[in-house]
């Protein structure tokens, strides 16, 4: 029996790009079961296209627009709930699918007994120009990509699932206090960046070598960085543009992922008779980071005197804040960063 694929998409202000995307599904040479579709406030054109082109498509469509927003972590989970294929494959507003993505995904699944499916994709920019970047890429050291905090190999646009993953997941999950984290401090952690770890040891995961989207990113990307499209001279003028005293640069991320943490170990304590290991990991890694960054917070702390910088920038040093075989740490660049502020200021 063909398992049936379900599209779990989220939209928010996507009216520039979405009817292309919205094509790339209809090109599938494997066509979905149904595409499910969480709005979240879209005060653009976005609703009005799609309501538009829904009752055309060759497949079914349900379209909710959310009472309050999710943000970008809540409405995933809720648009993959809703959902009630066989699979469940993600879905970015403005991403393109290549015609096979679904034909060479759902085997995996099916016949390969796999949990979770990752492909590559490639970085287009806004104008859907390809770029000579892989996002994720498969072709250097898996054991390097797999390690946490996951980020490298955890993108929600190329991964593919089978719905008891997210059933399980969603069996822990509490939304009022996913609700009231995301009022103090945005989303936490990321659908899939969850999704991933949560499988981590525990679920069978299939990578697959071969670009199935191309993934765009632009200015108005939620969770991707426009600056990785820009040239080396302009990601060079970012870099020196962000040397003033400003200490809630790095104060702020830092009491983010602390609180993440803390999420993290709840949703743990949740499930008290599972053992989630990648989740484990990946709290462990937020927590140094979180330490890391709250110390070099100190060094942009216009208010300390410039001895007080170096002794500060020099003790992070010695703790191998900077260069070290434990990950995380802020890397050469950071260093350089760091001294330059600790000196001249």
């Amino acid at each position: 029996m063909i398992m049936r694929v379900s599209i779990a998409m989220t939209t928010f202000n996507g009216a520039k790009y979405i009817q292309e995307q919205i094509d790339s599904l209809v090109s599938q040479t494997l066509l979905p079961f149904e595409l499910v579709i969480c709005d979240d406030g879209s005060t653009d054109a976005t609703v009005d296209i799609l309501e538009r082109v829904s009752a055309k498509l060759p497949f079914k469509v349900r379209i909710y627009q959310n009472e309050e927003r999710l943000n970008f972590t809540g409405n995933f989970l809720k648009a993959a709930s809703l959902c009630i294929g066989d699979v469940v494959a993600f879905c970015d507003q403005d991403d393109i699918w290549e015609p096979r993505k679904i034909e060479v995904c759902l085997p995996m699944l099916s016949v390969g007994n796999s949990d979770l499916v990752i492909h590559e994709g490639r970085v287009v920019d806004s104008n859907g120009r390809v770029t000579d970047l892989k996002i994720p890429d498969f072709s250097g050291d898996m054991m390097q990509i797999s390690k946490p905090p996951f980020d490298g190999i955890s993108k929600g646009f190329a991964m593919v699932m089978r719905r008891e993953v997210v059933n399980d997941v969603l069996a822990c999950w509490d939304w009022d206090e996913y609700i009231k984290f995301k009022g103090v401090y945005g989303s936490p952690l990321g659908h899939d960046l969850f999704i991933y770890a949560w499988c981590v040891n525990r679920k069978k995961i299939s990578f697959i070598q071969e670009e199935l989207v191309r993934y765009r990113i632009h200015e108005a990307n939620v969770t991707a960085s426009s600056e990785i499209t820009k040239s080396r001279q302009a990601k060079l003028v970012a870099f020196f543009g962000k040397m003033a005293f400003d200490k809630d640069m790095y104060s702020l991320p830092s009491r983010k992922w602390a609180a993440e943490v803390d999420y993290i170990n709840d949703y743990i304590c949740r499930c008290s008779s599972e053992n989630y290991p990648g989740l484990i990991q990946l709290a462990e890694w937020l927590e140094r980071k979180s330490k890391l960054w709250l110390s070099r917070s100190s060094i942009y702390d216009k208010e300390s005197s410039r001895k007080e910088r170096i002794k500060n920038c020099s003790e992070l040093l010695l703790a191998g804040g900077y260069v070290s075989n434990q990950e995380p740490h802020l890397g050469i660049k950071s260093l350089i960063k760091d001294l330059f502020v600790a000196l001249i200021g």
